[in-house]
């Protein structure tokens, strides 16, 4: 495949699988050994099934979720992607019940095509923003402003 055709196969995935919830167009887009290594999960979750469950998770959790791709660098069998993530805790996220609270995170994935389907995809992005956004850290409460994390300490000045 061409990098275009990289490309577009990676916004297929951002819009079928995450987008509209589709994880039947799983099967088209990736490859039957494909790896996804999450921040949380180094060791990687193999196979389409424990990422569609994955996927359908997310989705539960946040029915209003919505992956915009805010830059795309595609190169060989390489395709990187900058995005945020935006959705509304509407339902379970494993064990925080629903707080009703709106997520925002930006992160980025590195996606590996081999064969014309996604094979691997590392994702980086900071869960503590996750945490902190859903109010799931007890020391956190729930009046700090999104993208802090947590009460901030005043600062000491530094002994010369």
């Amino acid at each position: 495949m061409t990098s275009t055709g990289n490309r577009a196969l990676v916004d297929r995935y951002y819009e079928d699988l995450w987008n509209a919830g589709n994880v039947a167009a799983a099967d088209e887009i990736l490859s039957s050994t494909f790896t996804f290594y999450p921040p949380d999960a180094p060791e990687g979750l193999r196979g389409r099934a424990t990422y569609t469950a994955y996927v359908e998770l997310h989705r539960r959790a946040f029915p209003d979720l919505r992956i915009t791709v805010m830059d795309v660098l595609a190169e060989g069998d390489r395709v990187a992607v900058q995005w945020a993530m935006q959705g509304t805790h509407h339902g379970a996220f494993g064990s925080v019940m629903p707080t009703g609270a709106e997520v925002i995170v930006r992160g980025m994935d590195l996606v590996h095509i081999a064969g014309g389907r996604i094979a691997a995809l590392h994702s980086f992005f900071d869960l503590l923003t996750v945490v902190h956004q859903l109010r799931a850290h007890p020391a956190w409460g729930s009046t700090s402003a999104p993208g802090m994390l947590g009460p901030r300490s005043p600062r000491r000045s530094r002994p010369d």
